[in-house]
């Protein structure tokens, strides 16, 4: 099918680029990624697009300064520039339209061919771009996803089978579980990489095996979808403020699935690209996962720095050929170096991580295999987790509270948490909340929890 309309594209993840290239090529349309971003401007200029994608993935910054280049050359003052950003940046100017990340390859290709079509309804000018140009300009090629591990629990058999299928064939590695008991002792044996589970399932139901993935600090940054036979909205809701990444009717599209899958990847994809390309990159880190990070780095064999921030930790980890040699932690006005370091750093499931593979490692701290590091840390968590709960719960008479940290708990703490955490300050144990309070044991336990894993909280018997 001949070329109508181009389409140009500058930064974005690569699974989604491939994405759209199959749609819009489909539709006869000419896809393109800029390759070289200081040369963005001379490019898109030589390509005459119709329509550019300037994508705020994976820096929103960069993205506005894109759009002031190509707004501020005469030639492409006209053409329509689309942000695809969940949420506008700061300081954003020039473009067209915003449209959030793409769940749908397929309706948001068709959405760029309607703004296509009513600002140009007749496609005209130059014909396709020489080759010169095309030597600053990507035409999206088949890129073979990262292999992904994706765990699929269902007792449905004709349904795991149905969907087993679909997953191979987009590429996917698929292992499976009739129950929550099986899936989590698959997933303990295996490390997948995305969970896909059933709401309603025996021994233990699809809200059960998310608690236990994310109570274990072993599994606990790994990405979950819920399967429902219902498309409920409130139940959806639930699903996501319980710690699952999406929630979907079993009833739709198997495409759908696949695609919602690919997306939760990519970021991951675009991660491990900039990695092993030796490049500075920066994201959040509840879509990758540090011990995913790390892993990766590890199998890479990067050399560089790790940085991991929420509200309350700051810590680096410094990779040298793949190996874990250096490490640190710090809270407030503690400090913890080397091994001691790792545990908070793989507790941490949300803030920013940035590599930087310009950052020289400094002095060696730690030294062993990186894999049992890792699980080391996360058991010991677990082991304390469990011990501190058990006598905190049960046995607890005196409430040691951190001010300092409070205060910054009190600022940025869920707002429920915020509330359990004000009685417990009072010299209220645990148990004595549960029994004079209207909250729930479980959410009192996961406040704990909270609270003693970034030390604002100190009990004893």
């Amino acid at each position: 099918m001949a070329s109508s309309y181009r389409v140009l594209a500058t930064g974005g993840d690569r699974a989604v680029l491939v994405g759209l290239a199959r749609a819009l090529q489909a539709a006869g349309t000419t896809f393109a990624a800029s390759t070289d971003p200081a040369r963005l401007v001379e490019s898109a200029a030589k390509f005459a697009p119709h329509l550019i994608l300037a994508f705020a993935r994976p820096s929103p910054d960069e993205a506005v300064r894109r759009v002031r280049l190509l707004r501020a050359d005469p030639r492409l003052a006209q053409t329509p520039i689309v942000l695809v950003a969940s949420l506008p940046p700061k300081g954003l100017s020039g473009v067209t339209e915003v449209m959030p990340d793409p769940s749908d390859v397929g309706e948001f290709a068709q959405r760029l061919l309607k703004l296509m079509e009513a600002a140009t309804p007749t496609p005209a000018g130059p014909p396709p771009p020489p080759e010169e140009a095309l030597e600053e300009i990507a035409v999206v090629e088949e890129i073979q996803s990262l292999p992904a591990r994706i765990l699929l629990v269902d007792d449905d058999p004709s349904l795991v089978k149905l969907f087993s299928i679909a997953m191979r064939k987009s590429g996917f590695e698929v292992l499976v579980a009739a129950d929550g008991v099986q899936g989590l002792e698959v997933a303990l044996r295996s490390r997948p990489d995305l969970v896909v589970a059933d709401l309603n399932m025996p021994r233990l139901d699809g809200w059960g095996l998310l608690r236990a993935i994310r109570a274990d600090h072993r599994l606990g940054e790994t990405p979950l979808v819920f399967l429902s036979a219902h498309d409920d909205y409130r139940e959806g809701l639930k699903a996501l403020s319980a710690g699952a990444q999406d929630y979907i009717a079993k009833g739709g599209k198997l495409e759908a699935l696949i695609a919602r899958i690919r997306m939760l990847l990519s970021p991951r994809d675009a991660f491990l690209g900039a990695m092993m390309a030796r490049e500075r990159v920066g994201t959040k880190l509840e879509e990758l996962g540090i011990q995913w990070a790390l892993r990766r780095a590890a199998a890479v064999q990067a050399t560089g720095m790790i940085v991991v921030r929420d509200a309350f930790w700051s810590i680096q980890a410094a990779m040298g050929a793949g190996a874990l040699v250096w490490a640190q932690a710090r809270i407030g006005r503690h400090q913890l170096d080397g091994e001691a370091a790792l545990p908070p750093l793989v507790v941490l499931r949300a803030g920013e991580l940035l590599f930087d593979p310009a950052a020289a490692p400094p002095a060696a701290n730690v030294t062993g295999d990186l894999h049992e590091l890792l699980e080391a840390a996360a058991l010991k968590n677990n082991q304390n987790e469990a011990e501190a709960l058990d006598r905190l719960l049960t046995r607890a008479t005196h409430v040691e509270i951190d001010e300092q940290l409070y205060l910054l708990y009190e600022q940025l703490g869920p707002p429920e948490s915020r509330q359990i955490a004000a009685l417990i300050r009072q010299g209220l144990t645990p148990k004595e909340v549960i029994a004079t309070s209207e909250f729930s044991p479980m959410d009192i336990e996961q406040t704990v929890r909270d609270l003693v894993r970034r030390r604002v909280l100190r009990l004893s018997p």
